[in-house]
């Protein structure tokens, strides 16, 4: 849990760019007919929304449709490839520069981690920050 008075680490860009985004794994999603990837936001439960479930239609969850670019990079959210690759693969797949790609991809990046769609995870420097061996 994180504490509101804890302030959360920053990245620069080099270590954003060497984070490995991961999917929520609460977010159930599947792809439509046209192979658009729909995300499911199941409903929080506790006692008040049972009570309200009970009294008023509430829905099991929320769904999200992604557009084709944003269900490209969807699928690229395993946790195993770095942003910088997912960035140089959305380049290539929709014939973007590198910047475009750059700006898009963290900005979407940016939106995905508010709504808590996705996460990063970041590697840890050695103690110290010196990445140098030896005295």
């Amino acid at each position: 849990m994180a504490w509101p008075w804890r302030r959360r680490p920053t990245l620069d860009r080099h270590g954003s760019l060497g984070a490995r985004p991961l999917r929520n794994p609460l977010l159930e999603w599947t792809r439509d007919e046209e192979g658009m990837v729909l995300l499911r936001l199941p409903r929080k439960e506790s006692w008040w929304v049972r009570v309200l479930a009970r009294l008023f239609y509430v829905p099991k969850g929320k769904t999200f449709s992604l557009d084709e670019p944003g269900s490209f990079v969807w699928e690229l959210c395993d946790g195993r490839m770095p942003i910088r690759t997912i960035i140089q693969r959305f380049a290539e797949q929709f014939q973007l520069t590198r910047k475009e790609a750059e700006v898009s991809t963290l900005q979407y990046f940016r939106l995905l981690a508010q709504k808590g769609f996705v996460g990063l995870a970041v590697d840890q420097e050695p103690a110290g920050g010196d990445k140098r061996k030896g005295p």
